[in-house]
């Protein structure tokens, strides 16, 4: 029996955007079309979920998405299905650590909350 498709989840930057940040149309196209075949469609990114819905504006079909390095997730209707944030007295203090060990660090700050995602530098 082969496999059915029942999800298609694609990071935006660089991935289904090209290096203009730009949808490719050949993009779109497989993503529209897989929609229309039943496929559940998720965006994930670093980015905050406005600038998300930018690209699952241009789609023009019901999109997941995953943003703030998956801190925020949202449905296609869109509802928060899941949140995890840090408070911000803890964000300080990774920062600082990260600063120490010499991490890269980026965030998005929502209030007295931020997402931080760190990764070690070379």
């Amino acid at each position: 029996m082969t496999p059915t498709i029942q999800l298609i989840a694609t990071d935006i930057d660089q991935t289904l955007l090209d290096h203009k940040q730009r949808l490719p149309h050949k993009n779109k196209l497989a993503l529209q079309t897989a929609h229309t075949l039943g496929v559940r469609l998720v965006l994930a990114s670093i980015r905050r979920r406005d600038t998300c819905l930018l690209v699952a504006d241009e789609l023009a079909t019901p999109c997941y998405l995953i943003s703030q390095g998956g801190a925020v997730v949202y449905h296609p209707d869109g509802s928060k299905l899941h949140e995890c944030l840090i408070p911000i007295k803890h964000a300080r203090s990774l920062a600082t650590f990260a600063d120490y060990a010499r991490y890269w660090l980026s965030g998005t700050q929502k209030r007295t909350r931020v997402c931080c995602n760190a990764q070690a530098s070379e």
